[in-house]
């Protein structure tokens, strides 16, 4: 035996620690939340639209554009950002298990 341990085995101790499973839990959030960040102000420049023009459309000022970019985490504050961006454009969600694609209209 090669003495390798899959991910799992790896992470259980982890888990199983209360302090180190709440900085874990943290650090995931805090990478889901820099990817959602990333992804939201990649649409923005893709679309054309500068901080400035989405903050003149949500009728916010541009510190609260960045703010809202990096802290959208409800369907609801995603959709009125890409509203802002794009009032034509719209948000759908699509589960997706084993290739199978079902959108759900939330």
């Amino acid at each position: 035996m090669s003495g390798r341990r899959n991910f799992s085995e790896l992470k259980q101790p982890i888990l199983d620690d209360p302090v180190r499973a709440e900085r874990f839990a943290a650090a995931r959030e805090e990478a889901e939340s820099e990817h959602r960040a990333f992804a939201l102000d990649e649409l923005r420049r893709r679309l054309g639209v500068s901080q400035d023009q989405l903050a003149d459309a949500l009728g916010i000022g541009q510190p609260a554009v960045s703010l809202a970019l990096r802290e959208a985490k409800t369907l609801g504050a995603i959709r009125r950002l890409v509203a802002g961006m794009d009032p034509e454009a719209s948000v759908e969600v699509t589960v997706v298990r084993h290739g199978e694609r079902v959108p759900l209209d939330v």
